[in-house]
């Protein structure tokens, strides 16, 4: 090969090798910027992810206060419709005793009776402040507790001239009296319980065509928690109405609301996370038995 042809081929590799050096060197150069890029581009996704993660939290947060306040108002709605549907007994009691007061000729009974009316006021008051502690703010809502033997008590004497009006006898037994338990619930919701079942069981003995005109309430401490038994001799509760019972707004009473029953499920359940049944034959009465864990007890 001739010396020109030589140093031809040499000059051409010369000039292949120093394009390729450049080129690689642009090559590298331009990874280099592609690598700071991507850097730049993964810390402002970074930022991008953090901002919109503490974002998402300040509305999530903002979501659960919005929900507990919405929650809070339904649960207030449903209290304040129970409350105020138990109102109307030491209203009705208030007005009874005050009508007997007038033709009360007896000094003592007529202290007896205004001693009734003004605990069936502070009843009234009672309710009053649940009201108003259920539409506070948390801080407002004092821890609650409710001596289940006192509240019991105390519905009985609400609902005694009831009772006596329709000739219907409410046995709870003397023991009871002396016991003291606690469970984790406001009084009044207590008292909820008991007046719904056992105005109900008086309600259920009106009239003369029932043998046992009695209204039974039994309180006993278990093992595993408590038991409250409510039941009467009076008409019973047909099959159907047995289905249909703890719907709220269904009632077989003529000035019913039908809210005391589903009231009573809902305390139970949500409050006290027991449970409550009833069993019961037409014309023979009606039993029903809540359960109270040891969890719900104070």
């Amino acid at each position: 090969m001739p010396h020109s042809e030589i140093i031809t081929h040499v000059s051409a590799l010369l000039c292949i090798g120093l394009i390729f050096m450049l080129f690689n060197k642009r090559i590298r150069a331009s990874l280099t910027v592609t690598k700071h890029g991507e850097d730049a581009l993964e810390a402002e996704r970074n930022s991008l992810e953090k901002k919109v993660s503490e974002r998402t939290e300040e509305l999530l947060h903002v979501e659960r206060e919005r929900y507990q306040e919405l929650e809070r108002v339904a649960q207030f709605g449903s209290l304040s419709q129970g409350l105020f549907h138990d109102l109307m007994s030491p209203l009705s009691s208030i007005s009874l005793y005050l009508e007997k007061i007038q033709t009360s000729q007896d000094t003592q009974e007529a202290r007896d009776i205004i001693q009734k009316t003004a605990r069936a006021s502070q009843r009234m008051n009672s309710f009053m402040q649940s009201i108003r502690k259920s539409i506070g703010t948390a801080s407002d809502i004092l821890p609650a507790k409710a001596n289940v033997t006192e509240e019991l008590s105390v519905v009985r004497d609400m609902l005694m001239y009831k009772a006596r009006t329709l000739g219907v006898t409410v046995h709870i037994p003397d023991e009871l009296s002396d016991q003291k338990i606690d469970v984790k619930i406001h009084p009044v919701r207590m008292q909820q319980i008991f007046i719904n079942l056992i105005s109900n069981a008086l309600d259920a003995c009106e009239g003369d065509s029932f043998i046992e005109k009695q209204v039974t309430v039994l309180i006993s401490k278990q093992k595993e928690g408590l038991s409250i038994v409510v039941s009467d001799g009076g008409c019973g509760i047909s099959t159907d109405t047995l289905t249909k019972m703890w719907e709220r707004s269904f009632t077989t009473k003529k000035r019913g609301t039908g809210r005391g029953l589903a009231t009573v499920k809902e305390i139970v359940e949500h409050e006290l996370h027991g449970s409550i049944s009833v069993e019961s034959i037409e014309h023979r009465g009606a039993t029903f038995t809540i359960y109270i864990p040891n969890t719900s007890l104070a």
